[in-house]
C-alpha cells in the first residue's frame, strides 16, 4: 500500500503574455430616438434689398373738346320754318371747330356729350312755342328734338327772357362729321338774344355750346 505525503506547493510562475483579441461582437439594436429639443430664437431680419426700377408711364389719354358761343341776335325769320343757329365765337377747343358759321365739326370719330344753352326772348303778348333739334351732316339726328314754351312779354316793348338748355350724347363715325343746331318757333316775336358787356358783367352770348369726348 502506497502512502502519498502532503508536500508544500511551489511558487506561482509569472503570467504569460496575453493572447490575441477575439473578434468584435455584433452591434446591438438601436435605442429609441430622444425627444426634439426646443426651437432656437429667430435670427435678425436681413437688410432690405434695393428697390427695382419704376415701370414706364403709359401715354396720357387724349381728350377732344370745344366751348363755343354766338355774339349776335338771331330772330325767327318765318314761323314754323326750320332755321339754323349760327355760332361765331370759340372760347377753347381741341379737335373740334366751327366751320361754315354753324357747323360743329369733329375731326376725330368718338362718342361726345354736347350741352346747349339758348338765351330766348319773346316780345309777343302770348306764350310762344320753340322747337330745337340737331342735325348730323345735314340730316335730322334721331330723338334729338326738344320743346320749350317761352312766356309772354313782360310788358309792351319789354320781352320775356328765358334760358333754355339741354344735353345730348351722340357718336361721330367719320372724320369731319359735323353737327348743327336748328330751331323753329310759333312767332316772329321770338329771338335768340345776345347782350353786350356791361359794368361789371361780361358780354352774354345768344347761344352757348360745350362739347367733349366721353368714349
Amino acid at each position: 500500500m502506497l502512502t502519498f505525503l502532503d508536500l508544500p506547493s511551489g511558487e506561482t510562475g509569472p503570467t504569460g503574455p496575453a493572447g490575441p483579441q477575439g473578434p468584435t461582437g455584433a452591434t446591438g439594436p438601436q435605442g429609441p430616438t430622444g425627444a426634439t429639443g426646443p426651437t432656437g430664437a429667430t435670427g435678425p431680419t436681413g437688410a432690405t434689398g434695393p428697390q427695382g426700377p419704376t415701370g414706364a408711364t403709359g401715354p396720357a389719354p387724349v381728350g377732344y373738346y370745344g366751348a363755343f358761343y354766338d355774339s349776335t341776335d338771331q330772330p325767327i325769320a318765318i314761323t314754323s320754318t326750320e332755321q339754323v343757329i349760327t355760332i361765331n365765337g370759340t372760347t377753347t377747343s381741341s379737335g373740334i371747330s366751327i366751320t361754315s358759321g354753324s357747323r360743329i365739326t369733329i375731326a376725330n370719330p368718338a362718342t361726345y356729350y354736347m350741352a346747349v344753352v339758348l338765351q330766348i326772348e319773346n316780345l309777343s303778348n302770348n306764350p310762344e312755342d320753340v322747337t330745337v333739334w340737331l342735325k348730323l351732316n345735314g340730316v335730322n339726328y334721331p330723338n334729338s328734338g326738344h320743346y320749350f314754351t317761352a312766356p309772354a312779354r313782360k310788358s309792351a316793348g319789354v320781352p320775356s327772357e328765358s334760358n333754355f338748355s339741354f344735353g345730348f350724347v351722340g357718336t361721330s363715325v367719320s372724320p369731319g362729321d359735323y353737327v348743327e343746331i336748328y330751331w323753329e318757333g310759333s312767332s316772329t316775336d321770338l329771338s335768340l338774344n345776345a347782350e353786350p358787356a356791361g359794368s361789371p358783367p361780361p358780354a352774354a352770348g345768344s347761344v352757348y355750346v360745350n362739347i367733349f369726348k366721353v368714349a
